[in-house]
């Protein structure tokens, strides 16, 4: 069978042909955090080619042997905070390869009081090298071109697209209760950068829900049921965010929500997009708290036109499609 399969292709041009076309891989950081997991499919969901999915956490060996195996292949990379210092090893491997890629949707993630930010050295070589390059905030976009003077392009972060897309399809319905639920998405390493305890907010935003009649509940945005986690949050009356992807899923499913932020990514997105007060975690307080919820409540959290911005993720898409077509 493989002599047969051999001697095909020596006689068929169009076969060798094929074996040659570029493989389509769409990378991102991490399986279990809904964050990036959901930005990737909104990614995938906009650009519409088939491709393979390709995860950067332990799995760096395997990206660089594809690439090593087929220098065709071109790279959707995004979404999630991937100019951040620990993807250096990645995209050194991505660098080295010499593949062509377009950046959908990446950010800086930049805690409040560090460094977390590429070398500027791969920093640069990271936009310069990029094909197309859409980032998710203004901060990343005026860091990069006050930095390297680079343009760069803004996009609200793909996942919205997906989650828009879910909530037309199948509508998340509220159960019926007779006090509303507060949902608090906590990021435990992001409240150390403070000099707090784990349980700092938590405690605070328990300390509200029994004050004021809420129901608690909480979630870390780290599952393999996505459905389900946006599911609870399209059940609260009223989110708590410490993470990024909490304000993100909170703005796409028209949740009213606070932002406690330990990281300018959080301050950037409530700018760019949102009507909802951002409380710096080390100036946070119950009564800054409270008065916060209060003044949320029952408000939506978009600023703009939502749907202008879905149609931009789309146009990003096709952009990406067309060139990565060719």
């Amino acid at each position: 069978m493989q002599y047969l399969l051999n001697t095909a292709k020596k006689l068929n041009p169009f076969i060798n042909k094929l074996e040659k076309l570029p493989e389509f891989l769409y990378i991102y950081a991490n399986r279990k955090n809904a964050g990036d997991f959901l930005s990737a499919q909104g990614i995938k969901l906009a650009v519409g080619l088939n491709g393979r999915e390709q995860v950067i956490e332990k799995e760096l060996n395997n990206l660089k042997n594809i690439l090593e195996s087929n220098k065709s292949t071109k790279l959707i990379i995004g979404g999630g905070g991937l100019l951040k210092d620990s993807f250096e090893e990645f995209w050194r491997i991505v660098l080295l390869s010499g593949a062509k890629y377009v950046c959908f949707g990446i950010g800086v993630c930049d805690i409040k009081g560090q460094n977390n930010l590429l070398p500027d050295n791969i920093f640069r070589k990271v936009i310069a090298n990029a094909e197309q390059a859409w980032v998710r905030d203004s901060r990343t976009l005026m860091l990069i071109e006050e930095k390297f003077e680079v343009k760069v392009q803004r996009v609200i972060c793909p996942s919205v697209l997906y989650i828009h897309k879910k909530c037309l399809e199948s509508e998340y319905k509220q159960k019926s209760r007779n006090r509303p639920v507060l949902l608090y998405t906590h990021h435990k390493k992001l409240v150390r950068t403070a000099n707090k305890g784990d349980d700092f907010i938590r405690k605070i935003v328990k300390q509200i829900c029994n004050n004021e009649r809420f129901i608690f509940s909480e979630v870390d945005n780290i599952t393999r049921n996505a459905d389900k986690l946006l599911r609870q949050y399209a059940n609260s009356d009223i989110i708590v965010n410490t993470r990024l992807h909490g304000c993100v899923f909170s703005y796409a499913l028209d949740k009213p929500f606070v932002a406690i932020s330990a990281d300018t990514k959080v301050d950037s997105f409530v700018h760019d997009y949102c009507n909802a007060d951002v409380i710096d975690v080390k100036q946070l307080t119950i009564e800054s708290l409270t008065q916060a919820i209060q003044r949320r409540m029952n408000s939506s959290p978009r600023k703009d036109d939502f749907l202008s911005n879905i149609e931009g993720i789309k146009e990003t898409g096709r952009i990406v499609r067309g060139f990565l077509s060719k």
